[in-house]
């Protein structure tokens, strides 16, 4: 009996050491991914403008291998504290190493204006972007990529 008992002890143990240590080497394999090899960001630039105008924004990014991501984009204006939310817009897409820009973005474009109805013409201020992509690759879910843009302004 106790020829049959120690296989299987050894069996049994070897399965829970593989359920504790299998999934701390999956998260250890999902951390050394870097995200960019699906999708970097370099920069994001937002050009000063008159009130009435839209400011211009130009987005660096390299698109290296297809994924889909959902993305949160927020306006943040200066107030006597600090930066506080002044509008947001998020969304989902789908996104291919060939797709492309349009030629001009600006605010209006980023922030959907005027359908977006929490976030009209700027009054006004200053003012910086922020932009969130939540990259989402089977296996490999919480990546993040984020940028912020220069302080730019609405000028009266």
């Amino acid at each position: 009996m106790k020829r049959f008992l120690n296989p299987l002890i050894g069996a049994l143990v070897g399965t829970c050491i593989a359920w504790l240590v299998i999934p701390r080497v999956e998260t250890l394999i999902h951390l050394s991914i870097p995200v960019g090899r699906w999708f970097e960001v370099d920069s994001v630039a937002v050009a000063d403008a008159r009130t009435g105008e839209s400011n211009r924004v130009v987005l660096k990014r390299a698109i290296n291998r297809p994924f889909s991501a959902t993305w949160t984009v927020t306006l943040m204006r200066l107030t006597r504290d600090g930066f506080a939310h002044f509008c947001s817009r998020h969304g989902q897409n789908d996104y291919r190493p060939e797709a492309v820009l349009p030629p001009y973005t600006d605010i209006d474009w980023w922030m959907n204006v005027p359908a977006n109805p929490t976030c009209g013409r700027l009054p006004p201020g200053r003012y910086v972007l922020n932009i969130v992509w939540r990259v989402s690759v089977p296996g490999l879910q919480g990546k993040e990529v984020r940028v912020q843009s220069n302080d730019f302004e609405v000028l009266p």
